[in-house]
């Protein structure tokens, strides 16, 4: 009789001829795959991290001394990002889902996005795009709805939504490098004319969506509209002309048709339901003797006259009634004393920017990476992705094939198109303009102890006989340095140095500040000593955090957490960012 190897470690004792060795080394298996089933049903992000520590891949990639171990700790980088980026349709990002995305991307002749449906069977809630090349029994497009506009165009629309960009302000893609350029409008001297054509594209670009959308469906389909929806509670939109077209086909059975209600029925069932103290709520409340007004409204009434629920209590039952007003007591109390909660540790595998970020504020650190808030919408990141791609292609001699759109929605300043333009013209006039084409964007791993630093490098220059540069471009002004001399570049330095990519003597790093009115690159040498300078501030800075120290804060203006927490007395906020 045979058995499956998983199920006989739970059945070592019975198993002959082990030797001690084997033994303990099948225990010792047997435990890492217990602790890697409950990670399991953690954070998949956890879970991989956890499998890379425990199956010692990071430990061999660093020992090893194959020239190939290098690129194998890139691909491993660039692996995590992936599995950052995932997220099922429906559900938790599991393993289970992840390891269905990649059966798909292995057997995909397309790329496969990181967003996929779960297998289970569910309500699967996905975009029009997603659901290219996928066919249900049942599909439901919601939200066919759009104001009108005086000529009885769309407007304010959810679907469809005729928005354009013009592109005489360099927005989207270039005209003349679309496969459907002869079919596009053409700007003759009147823009009304030319925006007019415009909305009728991307109206016609819309309608080939939803007949994607519609021809999901195998069995039934269903179109739903409304006049209100939350956060529109200022315009009404009613029926879009999808609706209407599909209403009027003979065979489409319309449900219900609506009237436009005078008033948002949204925001009038949220004024209805504000009400306090708060009806009963259970059946046996309603019927309650001593308390007829129900419960909440019994504790309202003991708050504003003390003493009266007491005056309710029948005869003899006075013992009975403080007791079980001691025990409520007990209960509050503990209600109120915090349970000991284990501590939160930090993932062990790090970005750069996250080490220099703990570097900078640990509490930022804390609230940020540890136990992270909703982060706002940082729109100079944005920009300064679009300047990054941008400067790529031009260091690598390629054509500005970008389309910085979806900048257009940026608070007025940030995204300005002189912005773009100030940071290519400072560029072309640097001496970086007039270098081979770097290496950009390379990915690199620093493992220091039980962390793994990973990150990513603008720019590597090689010019021949004159060493190595690094280059981190900056779309801002020149800023101050990182108090503790910890450094971004010297950080990627460190990495490349420990991967044997450095020349004996070090590189030189440099920062190129392209915001302002002429370039400004600041630059210095990174030799042996320096580099070991960096490796001991790294190491006391990844030791601080190994002991949870998050208690000090930077207090500048421009660290949200610090300018969330500018009231709080310096007590309390160490308080809180202990867990």
């Amino acid at each position: 009789m045979s058995f499956a190897l998983v199920e006989a470690l739970d059945h070592l004792d019975e198993v002959e001829g082990l030797d001690a060795e084997t033994r303990e080394r099948l225990v010792a298996f047997r435990d890492d795959l217990r602790g890697l089933r409950a990670a399991a049903r953690g954070p998949l992000l956890d879970l991989v991290q956890t499998v890379l520590e425990r199956t010692g891949v990071w430990a061999e990639l660093e020992a090893s001394r194959d020239r190939r171990a290098a690129t194998a700790r890139q691909n491993l980088s660039t692996f995590l990002d992936r599995v950052a980026a995932f997220a099922p349709v429906d559900g938790n990002p599991s393993l289970a889902a992840f390891l269905a995305y990649l059966d798909a991307v292995d057997d995909a002749a397309e790329p496969v996005e990181a967003v996929q449906p779960a297998p289970v069977d569910s309500v699967k809630l996905m975009t029009v795009h997603m659901a290219k090349g996928l066919e249900f029994p049942m599909v439901v497009v919601a939200g066919l709805s759009a104001g009108l506009s005086r000529d009885g165009s769309p407007r304010h629309g959810i679907f469809p939504d005729a928005r354009v960009a013009d592109p005489r302000r360099a927005q989207g893609f270039p005209y003349e490098l679309r496969e459907d350029a002869g079919h596009l409008p053409r700007f003759a001297g009147n823009p009304r004319a030319f925006r007019a054509e415009l909305e009728d594209r991307a109206l016609e670009d819309e309608r080939r969506l939803f007949y994607v959308a519609i021809t999901r469906a195998k069995q039934l389909l269903v179109l739903t509209s409304a006049w209100w929806y939350q956060g529109s509670e200022k315009t009404p939109k009613g029926p879009g002309p999808f609706w209407r077209e599909a209403a009027d086909h003979p065979a489409v059975q319309v449900l219900v048709r609506a009237d436009e209600p005078g008033t948002s029925p949204l925001t009038e069932r949220l004024r209805a339901r504000v009400s306090w103290p708060p009806a009963a709520r259970r059946p046996g409340e309603a019927v309650d003797p001593l308390f007829p007004e129900g419960l909440a409204a019994a504790v309202e009434l003991e708050r504003a006259e003390p003493g009266t629920l007491a005056a309710r209590v029948p005869p003899g039952q006075d013992d009975g009634f403080r007791a079980a007003v001691a025990a409520g007591g007990k209960l509050l109390d503990a209600a109120r004393t915090d349970p000991a909660t284990p501590a939160l540790l930090p993932p062990r595998i790090l970005s750069v920017s996250q080490v220099l970020t703990y570097a900078r504020c640990p509490r930022d650190f804390y609230w940020s990476v540890v136990r992270p808030l909703p982060s706002p919408p940082r729109p100079a990141a944005r920009l300064g992705s679009v300047i990054h791609r941008l400067l790529e292609r031009r260091a690598r001699n390629l054509p500005d094939l970008l389309d910085p759109g979806g900048l257009d929605d940026l608070p007025a300043g940030v995204a300005a198109p002189e912005l773009v333009e100030r940071a290519a013209r400072n560029f072309a006039a640097s001496r970086y303009a007039g270098l081979p084409a770097p290496e950009a964007e390379v990915g690199v791993v620093l493992r220091v102890g039980a962390w793994v630093i990973r990150g990513r490098i603008d720019a590597i220059f090689r010019p021949e006989g004159s060493g190595v540069e690094l280059v981190d471009w900056k779309t801002g002004r020149r800023s101050d340095p990182l108090p503790g001399g910890l450094d971004q570049l010297g950080i990627y330095a460190l990495a490349l140095w420990q991967l044997g990519e450095l020349p004996e003597a070090g590189c030189v790093a440099s920062y190129c500040y392209l915001g302002g009115d002429q370039p400004v690159i600041d630059s210095r040498a990174l030799g042996p000593a320096e580099l070991d300078e960096q490796r001991t501030l790294l190491e006391a800075t990844l030791a601080a955090l190994d002991r949870g120290d998050y208690t000090r804060a930077c207090g500048r203006r421009d660290c949200d957490t610090c300018r969330l927490s500018c009231g709080t007395s310096g007590d309390t906020a160490r308080t809180t960012a202990g867990g």
